[in-house]
């Protein structure tokens, strides 16, 4: 009798493990509640979530213009990236509220000077005021296992830097497209 009392209170506590993606549902949540309270003259529009978003890209907010007007569609997450166990904490906590601060950016603002610019004053005046600590542009995830494909490795003529090129960009610098470093601006080229 206790072995099955066991079994079923192991199948328990597994059921009330929330999946990744009901804990991004749960944090959208959390933070449409605090953007009701931050914005209560602004109606928050209704958008889609994804979770089919693929490479290196760990989420997108897309939008549409009607008019004057851009509408929120949907907001598009890494599956691959929010699943691997290393990522995911910081994926829910970070990335999640970065493109939701963008959907409330492009309602907000809308096409206004410097707090229109995607990552730009607006921008970090709301995610600070969601309370994210962590207010820089990009992700530094492991999204090897996100990416297919063979990687080319390519290296600034100026700095130490190396990147790792997917099949699409390498074939587009054979057909003479000059790639530059992030850091110093010198030209990239393949490994030898």
């Amino acid at each position: 009798m206790s072995e099955e009392n066991n079994k079923l209170r192991k199948k328990l506590a597994k059921q009330r493990e929330a999946s990744p993606i009901n804990r991004v549902k749960e944090q959208l949540e959390r933070l449409h509640e605090k953007a009701i309270e931050l914005y209560p003259n602004y109606e928050i529009e209704k958008y889609s979530i994804e979770f089919g978003l693929k490479g290196r890209v760990a989420g997108m907010c897309h939008t549409r213009k009607q008019f004057d007007h851009l509408t929120i569609e949907k907001l598009r997450f890494n599956y691959d990236i929010l699943h691997n166990p290393k990522h995911t904490d910081e994926f829910i906590n970070r990335t999640v509220p970065h493109e939701y601060a963008h959907a409330l950016q492009y309602g907000l603002f809308q096409a206004r000077g410097s707090y229109a610019q995607q990552h730009g004053k607006g921008w970090r005046q709301i995610m600070q005021e969601l309370g994210v600590d962590d207010i820089t542009r990009c992700h530094s995830y492991d999204t090897t296992p996100a990416r297919g494909g063979t990687l080319y490795p390519y290296h600034c003529g100026k700095c130490i830097k190396t990147y790792l090129f997917p099949q699409v960009r390498h074939n587009k610098v054979k057909r003479g497209h000059i790639y530059g470093c992030g850091i110093c601006k010198g030209n990239l080229k393949l490994a030898q």
